[in-house]
């Protein structure tokens, strides 16, 4: 008795003495005010409006305002500390990609763990990547364009939007499963590199679908394969990597949410259920089929496979050239 007298009293003195005590954030409330999520990315891309769909979807959904904050730098950095630092309540999110979670990791030293510091929701999005030809280029499938490169003077290029950026894996993957001598070529930026492509001063590139199929219908460009693991239902006569006899190149760009190390499960339960159910909405998968991006969604558990699986795929790749953010 005396017991419960000295915790009723200490209460009532915190209360009188203006102390809060600490509230438990759980589904059942959530979310009782705007939620945050944070894009590495400048406002106006097909990433940033991608999300942006998504944010009006759920947040009808759940009768609050989803906030979309970008905050661009360090190739993502910028925004997964600002998640990592944000308390874990369900109220700030990011939208990590293969860069920020799979990737970066390998190439520099970051003052987050991709796996430690978050907690995956759900993958949202992703853009597949076309082995893409100039029309100059004789070659008609992968193995013609390997082949070719063997015979030529130099070797075959292959454009990419930076070291450590998804053409420049995939090309890097084929040069080694291939063993042509395939010479990379940086750009800022994917535009200036897929028309380069288009214009025949580049030999090929992983470039995205919205783009290049405009050029690919004019005839200027030819796509060879695609980097999945299964045919694009948009252009269903392009070979995967691996119908085109290489195996194991379907790395594609996704984006997926995850919120700081620490957010309740059924908070990120309760995420996870309303962006699988936008994924699904038919409106949503017309607005990304305009941009070339697919919509993906899933179990909190298959997200983090699939961060799991790229980052091994990845590593093996850098490490077996010795590959460093400062190579050109």
């Amino acid at each position: 008795m005396r017991r419960w007298k000295f915790l009723f009293r200490l209460l009532t003195a915190l209360t009188f003495a203006g102390v809060a005590m600490p509230r438990v954030a759980h589904s059942q409330d959530f979310p009782s005010r705007p939620i945050t999520v944070v894009v590495g990315l400048p406002a106006g891309g097909g990433v940033d409006v991608s999300m942006r769909r998504y944010a009006e979807l759920v947040g009808r959904s759940l009768g609050q305002r989803i906030i979309i904050e970008n905050r661009p730098g360090g190739g993502g950095v910028v925004a997964a500390m600002a998640v990592k630092q944000a308390r874990p309540d369900g109220y700030t999110l990011l939208l990590a990609n293969s860069g920020t979670h799979a990737t970066l990791q390998w190439l520099q030293e970051l003052a987050y763990d991709p796996v430690k510091d978050f907690s995956p929701v759900s993958e949202l999005f992703y853009f597949p990547s076309f082995m893409t030809v100039p029309a100059r280029i004789p070659a008609t499938t992968v193995s013609e364009f390997v082949a070719l490169a063997r015979v030529t003077a130099g070797g075959l290029t292959y454009g990419s939007q930076g070291v450590g950026s998804n053409g420049y894996l995939l090309g890097t993957m084929l040069k080694i499963a291939s063993g042509a001598p395939l010479v990379h070529v940086p750009y800022p930026g994917g535009s200036p590199m897929n028309m380069d492509t288009v214009l025949g001063r580049l030999d090929s590139s992983f470039s995205t679908f919205n783009f290049m199929n405009e050029y690919r219908k004019a005839g200027k460009v030819k796509f060879l394969a695609v980097a999945l693991s299964q045919r694009s239902p948009r252009v269903s006569d392009v070979p995967t990597m691996a119908e085109a006899g290489f195996p194991g190149i379907d790395f594609t760009s996704w984006f997926g949410l995850v919120a700081p190390a620490g957010t309740p499960a059924d908070i990120v339960a309760k995420l996870n259920q309303e962006f699988v159910r936008a994924a699904r909405d038919p409106e949503l998968a017309g607005r990304l089929d305009q941009q070339g991006i697919e919509p993906k969604a899933g179990s909190a558990e298959d997200f983090a496979a699939l961060m799991r699986t790229d980052t091994e795929r990845i590593g093996k790749v850098i490490k077996s050239i010795g590959m460093t953010l400062n190579d050109k």
